[in-house]
């Protein structure tokens, strides 16, 4: 990874940040945003985005192009794992 993105491990250590940040917002706005809008299409736009990000990341050139890309995988990540535990609890009231 070092010698592809031209850059060494510790700049490398950022992307896992953009990751979890990304997660931890997305967890946030997902549990504001499912109250508002249809919760099955923001779950399979989630998914659909998650699939994006994952092929995405193969083929950047750049540290930060890769850590755009793992950034917004964290945050339609936050909004899987949030989503899945509204949607469970929208089943169980049914």
């Amino acid at each position: 990874m070092e010698y592809i993105l031209s850059t060494n491990t510790h700049t490398i250590s950022y992307t896992f940040t953009c990751h979890s940040v990304g997660y931890t917002v997305g967890g946030v706005i997902c549990g504001i945003v499912y109250d508002y809008m249809n919760k099955e299409f923001l779950f399979s736009l989630s998914i659909i985005l998650v699939g994006i990000t994952t092929i995405a990341a193969g083929f950047v050139g750049s540290i930060y192009a890769f850590m755009a890309v793992m950034l917004l995988q964290g945050l339609s990540m936050g909004f899987i794992d949030a989503g899945k535990w509204k949607m469970s609890n929208l089943l169980m009231h049914t």
